[in-house]
Parts: structure tokens; C-alpha cells; sequence
């Protein structure tokens, strides 16, 4: 009320129950990134059946909330149409934030993933696929890097017989971009996404990305086979097929990549960042 805003952001924690209510003459948006389907139990392999109905009693007392927002605001088209009963959705993708004045060689017989060691990430159907792929290409390796309790992956690897020398788990990296650039192919073996930024930052290096298509950021972001592949979510044989098609014409491999550099441009931070202003005008101007 002192400040007086034209604009109040919510990331839909708690103060979504109230923030409309507020006459502060300010246009009230609301901002999700995780999709429909797995917003309040992303967290979860098996939620179980208190959480589960819990979650259904929490979004059904919460779209009247949402509904009483200016714009709410999700990542893909996708999700956008997931919210059925809304009417003031509109769709704005996460913007590449990496800055880069290079892009990968594609000369490392090298596959890198990068993402939280969680459920939602799916790396125990990555290091499935990757038992497959060893066997067919073994000059290659695979290196993951993310934040999280990795320790149940490690014992996973060994009990599926991984070749450790060429597969590693590593922590979180300071330098992702470089890790990019030292790549040939990017892996999404996710359960689920609310968009991907991995993805992109892998194509915006020249790295074309092999993923699940799974709900709902890769098909969103991956034109397949122009600048990646999309395969059916969980079907590890599948993804392994996939890669060990890309690995073996690494003429497919720099078309797909220098295809990801053009069309991952849309994602930059200029061109989303005129999206938000558009919509930011659209509800303040001449109101």
C-alpha cells in the first residue's frame, strides 16, 4: 500500500491466498514453473494417496485463487492448456541465460547430462539406457553433473555393471558452458519437466539434445529431428537407440547442432524479455 506498484508478481507460495485482495491499485500476476500435473508433488516418486488427494483438495481451492489474477503466467503452451478452467493464461518460456562466444567442436566422443539428482530428473532410466549404450559404442562416455544425493545412482551403476571409467556422476559444476563445449550429444531422460533450461543451454553450444518427450518441456523446445530427437518418455531401449544412432554419424550429430544454435535463439533473453514487457503493457497501459 506505501509503494504503490503497477505490477505484483506472485510465485504462488502463500501469498497467492491473499494478494488479490489487496487495493493497491496494482495489476496482480501470478508466475509457475513446474507443470500442472506435478505442481505440489514434483518432489515425489510414489506421493501415495493422502498426498495425492491433498494436492487435489489444495488445486481445487486454488483456482478460484488463480482465477482471480490479471495473468497467469506458465512456461509452455502446453501447460497453458492444461489449466482448462482459466482464461487468463498466457504461455512465457524461461530465457537462456548463458552468454556465449563459442560453440562445441563436436569432436569428443562424449554425452553430458546435467540436471538435479532427483526423481523428476530420471536418472535411474538414464543409467538403464546407458547399460544398453556402453555395450554398442564403447569409445564413448557419459558425464552427469548436478546438485543432490547422487548415492543411490552410484550403487544403480554398479549393480547394472556399468564401466565406471566411462561413466561418472559428478557433483554440481561452476562452469557448465565449458562442459558443453567439451560435448557431442546432450541426454534428457526426465520424468518430467516445467520446461528444460538444460536443453537450451545445450543447443544454444551446439549440442543436440536426445530426449524423452516427456510432459512438457522438450517437445516445447526440441524440433525433432531438426536441431534434436524426441523418443517416447521412459522407454529407456528406445533412447538408447536413439543414441547410439547419433553416435555412430557424427554427420547427423553437427546438423542437428548447428540447427539447435538458430532455433534455440528464440529463447535468448532479449526476445522473452519482450514478451514480458508486451504483457506488462498490455495490462497497464491506458489503465
Amino acid at each position: 500500500m506505501r509503494i504503490r506498484p503497477d505490477i505484483t508478481i506472485s510465485m504462488l507460495r502463500r501469498e497467492v491466498n491473499f494478494l488479490t485482495k489487496i487495493k493497491d491499485g496494482s495489476k496482480k500476476i501470478g508466475e509457475l514453473h513446474i507443470n500442472r500435473a506435478h505442481f505440489r508433488t514434483e518432489e515425489s516418486e510414489n506421493p501415495g494417496i493422502i498426498k495425492v488427494l491433498f494436492a487435489k483438495v489444495w488445486m481445487m481451492a486454488l483456482v478460484p485463487k488463480l482465477r482471480r489474477l490479471d495473468r497467469l503466467v506458465v512456461l509452455t503452451d502446453n501447460d497453458r492448456e492444461a489449466w482448462h478452467e482459466l482464461s487468463n493464461v498466457v504461455a512465457i518460456p524461461n530465457p537462456l541465460s548463458l552468454e556465449l562466444s563459442a560453440q562445441s567442436p563436436l569432436t569428443e566422443k562424449r554425452i553430458i547430462c546435467v540436471g538435479r539428482y532427483c526423481h523428476e530428473k530420471g536418472y535411474d532410466d538414464l543409467l538403464k539406457t546407458w547399460a544398453e549404450v556402453q555395450r554398442l559404442n564403447p569409445e564413448w562416455r557419459l558425464d552427469t553433473y548436478g546438485d543432490g544425493d547422487k548415492s543411490s545412482y552410484e550403487l544403480m551403476a554398479d549393480e547394472l555393471q556399468i564401466d565406471r571409467s566411462r561413466c561418472t556422476l559428478h557433483g554440481r559444476t561452476s562452469n557448465v558452458e565449458h562442459e558443453y563445449m567439451n560435448s557431442s550429444i546432450a541426454v534428457c531422460s526426465s520424468n518430467y519437466e516445467g520446461f528444460g533450461m538444460a536443453l537450451v543451454e545445450a543447443m544454444a553450444c551446439g549440442v543436440p539434445v536426445v530426449s524423452f518427450d516427456c510432459p512438457w518441456g522438450p517437445r516445447n523446445i526440441i524440433r525433432d529431428g531438426e536441431d534434436g530427437l524426441l523418443v517416447e518418455n521412459g522407454n529407456t531401449h528406445k533412447l538408447a537407440l536413439a543414441l547410439a544412432s547419433l553416435m555412430q554419424h557424427p554427420e547427423e550429430i553437427s546438423r542437428l547442432g548447428q540447427n539447435a544454435i538458430v532455433n534455440v535463439r528464440r529463447f535468448e533473453i532479449d526476445e522473452v524479455a519482450v514478451r514480458w514487457k508486451r504483457l506488462f503493457e498490455e495490462l497497464t497501459i491506458d489503465n
